[in-house]
């Protein structure tokens, strides 16, 4: 569906799709997607059928639907909440499809918690390099063809993931905190006929159960001191 949409848009304009995902340290995951077009494509090729497609996909996968209409972009946004019991048995399915898009040809989670610290470690490859039939556009005279490498320049893919704690290893472009978290997102931009795949290792690192347990070893270990010099004072006097 992306890559109809993405060919409908060669002569208008651009397109832009964005993904997003927040991982909660309770296994709460919060997945989104935008894809937005830019409105001149109305004017030019029928647009509605594709996006009421892409809407009942959408549907189908369970997320919520709503109309984008921002920045001279009109087209969909889709939103899922998922409950995830176990985040190490999370898979592909935290995504919110049942099969991967075709823009994604991979991905792996590892998720191991700890007494102290959970490290958390996500791959996702993802593929843009078919999104485009060249071929096609190399055959187009010289100014549609123009026009159509702009267009596809100004396309993006906008690929948000928000984890717990703090980063180990990414490759991420970009990565800000969360306020009021302890986490960060990494953000990455990939354009028509890139491929790359997004990495992030990070560990949360339980600081406030790591201080309570050493306050508790040590009114413990100022308890077993106090038993010890009443029984010494105690063991004086007789």
């Amino acid at each position: 569906m992306i890559l109809i949409l993405t060919a409908s848009l060669l002569f208008s304009g651009c397109a832009k799709l964005e993904l997003n995902y927040v991982i909660e340290e309770n296994g709460t995951v919060e997945a989104s997607y935008l894809i937005a077009l830019d409105e001149r494509a109305e004017n030019l090729a029928d647009i509605k059928h594709l996006m009421e497609a892409a809407r009942q996909q959408a549907d189908i996968n369970g997320f919520s639907v709503s109309s984008y209409h921002q920045d001279g972009y009109t087209g969909l946004q889709a939103a899922k909440t998922m409950i995830i019991a176990d985040l190490r048995q999370g898979g592909s399915g935290m995504l919110g499809f049942q099969e991967l898009p075709s823009i994604i040809t991979d991905y792996s989670w590892h998720y191991k918690p700890g007494v102290f610290k959970d490290v958390y470690q996500l791959r996702m490859d993802i593929d843009l390099r078919n999104l485009v039939d060249q071929t096609a556009v190399d055959a187009l005279p010289s100014d549609l063809k123009e026009l159509a490498r702009e267009a596809i320049e100004k396309s993006t893919a906008r690929i948000n993931i928000t984890l717990p704690g703090q980063s180990i290893k990414t490759n991420a472009e970009q990565t800000s905190g969360v306020k009021g978290k302890n986490a960060l997102r990494y953000s990455w931009t990939l354009r028509p006929g890139e491929y790359k795949t997004l990495i992030i290792d990070a560990v949360l690192d339980k600081s406030s159960i790591k201080n309570k347990l050493l306050w508790g070893l040590a009114a413990a270990g100022l308890l077993i001191l106090s038993a010890c010099f009443l029984f010494i004072r105690r063991t004086k006097k007789k």
